[in-house]
């Protein structure tokens, strides 16, 4: 499974959880990516599970690597990198941002109906004992 997925152009960086301490695995990672034109290095740390592959951008890409990773059944799902030009850095943090505040507004409406529920209970239990 991914653990984690980055890239810059010309650098990619995944962490597997397959990967530590699995030098078979390492070897065998290594040998897919020797085949891929365009890959320069790669380099795996067996302790944390990372693999950092160096590529030319204008023979590869980092989602044809993703690709050749999991159809080699190195990662199980397949993660999609939006391909350059689709969003800006400006727009993904806006959307970012959008996701946060919907998030924090529903959490803020459940924790209101929970403290609105427990000061009901609390006033239906007084009053009961009142009239009692």
């Amino acid at each position: 499974m991914v653990q984690y997925v980055h890239y810059v152009p010309g650098r990619l960086r995944v962490k597997l959880a397959s990967l530590k301490r699995n030098p078979i695995q390492a070897a065998a990672i290594e040998g897919l990516l020797k085949k891929i034109e365009g890959v320069d290095k790669a380099e795996i740390n067996l302790v944390t599970g990372s693999l950092i592959v160096t590529y030319d951008r204008a023979i590869t890409h980092p989602q044809g690597i993703l690709q050749a990773l999991h159809d080699h059944g190195f990662c199980r799902q397949l993660v999609t990198i939006p391909l350059a030009g689709t969003a800006s850095s400006k727009q993904k943090v806006q959307m970012t941002g959008k996701a946060v505040g919907q998030v924090g507004e529903r959490f803020g409406k459940a924790v209101l109906d929970v403290v609105v529920e427990k000061v009901l209970e609390r006033s239906a239990v007084v009053l009961i004992g009142a009239i009692l």
